[in-house]
């Protein structure tokens, strides 16, 4: 059985043997734990994958989200990060009040998805295929 078709039973309430698995780790933990997320990962291979991005406009976020120092992004709002491995805290909101929600600027190029990229890459796994990401709403709020 596939991962895929493993991820598929189990959404069925089909017995699989076992239940479908992904390791979601940080950058910290594969920097200060690289052999603990090697030997995990390779007895415990997960079921999913998530495409690499593939948009056809570009994105608006600047700098790097699990860097120290300051990230914005897609949505305007400022990140400020304290310790390297993990996203920061949000220090700029993409909206002070409700009165400046006229001024938000949605970020649309997050749905510009190279389509024939993602497909490619669904085609050429046997893995449970996700897409990353994360609305947050009241984090940047």
């Amino acid at each position: 059985m596939t991962s895929r078709e493993r991820v598929y039973a189990t959404l069925d309430h089909e017995l699989t043997g076992r239940v479908p698995r992904d390791l979601w780790s940080l950058p910290w933990a594969r920097t200060n734990h690289p052999q603990m997320i090697k030997a995990l990962t390779r007895d415990f291979p997960s079921d999913m994958a998530t495409p690499p991005p593939s948009y056809l406009e570009p994105s608006r976020a600047t700098g790097d989200a699990y860097a120290v120092g300051e990230f914005t992004d897609e949505w305007g709002c400022v990140f400020k990060n304290l310790q390297a491995g993990v996203i920061g805290e949000v220090k700029h909101p993409a909206i002070d009040t409700w009165s400046d929600l006229d001024a938000l600027q949605v970020p649309t190029e997050l749905l510009s998805l190279d389509t024939d990229a993602i497909d490619a890459f669904c085609d050429n796994s046997d893995k449970f295929v996700q897409m990353g990401g994360c609305a947050r709403p009241f984090e940047r709020l």
